[in-house]
């Protein structure tokens, strides 16, 4: 009886390998935060995502055009 219920540990290991390999292989942005989930989804379709406005004394211009 105990090795009966050790192989099917066993099996139940690997299969939940699998299903991680798989699950990170189809789902490539699972581990990404949101904002780099949707800056790679623009991408995708050939668009960039708008630099956002800093207020900062470093940020001022970045993304008006003519200003550097």
């Amino acid at each position: 009886m105990a090795a009966a219920q050790a192989e099917q540990y066993l099996a139940y290991l690997r299969a939940q390998r699998t299903y991680v390999t798989l699950l990170e292989r189809y789902n490539p942005g699972m581990g990404m935060d949101e904002e780099e989930r949707v800056r790679l989804t623009a991408r995708r379709v050939g668009l960039d995502l708008p630099v956002e406005y800093s207020g900062d004394e470093e940020g001022k211009g970045e993304g008006v055009p003519g200003r550097k």
